[in-house]
């Protein structure tokens, strides 16, 4: 059965409905996991801004699904730079004041997410992450640099 991410999203404000008080900082921190190419449409990823921009969301993890042989999700198709690109874009665009994360995934494509700092990201997770080698702390900050980017790492 295919997993939606719209699906994802609907426990993520079912779980923000259902918490209170203190308890809503920290059903958002460990419920907030975007992972594009779960088989969502664009209209999905708009509804998906839409509502992170309702529920006053300032930080979007975006990952990439990346669709490992002997999975369940082997046979997803992985989505192409270009449409990652016009994600971080929409979100950057619905979302203006929000760090827009890159995170897992972003390894398997082929500029490593300069271009999706170029559409709208403004920061970044790095390392390995759950089932593939990330991109180190040391790479990103090149990249950073190379794009222009002033960098708060470290401090």
């Amino acid at each position: 059965e295919d997993i939606d991410t719209g699906d994802i999203l609907l426990l993520l404000i079912v779980l923000y409905l259902m918490a209170e008080g203190d308890d809503l900082d920290l059903v958002i921190a460990l419920g907030l996991v975007l992972i594009m190419g779960l088989g969502e449409e664009a209209e999905d990823r708009i509804d998906m801004a839409l509502t992170l921009r309702e529920l006053g969301i300032k930080s979007v993890p975006v990952n990439l699904m990346n669709p490992i042989p002997g999975t369940p999700l082997a046979d997803n198709r992985r989505l192409t730079k270009e449409e990652l690109e016009r994600i971080v874009a929409v979100f950057r665009f619905i979302l203006p004041d929000a760090s827009i994360r890159l995170a897992g995934g972003r390894g398997i494509l082929e500029d490593k997410g300069r271009g999706c700092f170029r559409s709208g990201a403004n920061a970044a997770i790095s390392g390995d992450m759950l089932t593939t080698a990330g991109i180190t702390v040391e790479q990103d900050m090149e990249m950073l640099k190379e794009l222009g980017y002033r960098t708060r790492y470290g401090k």
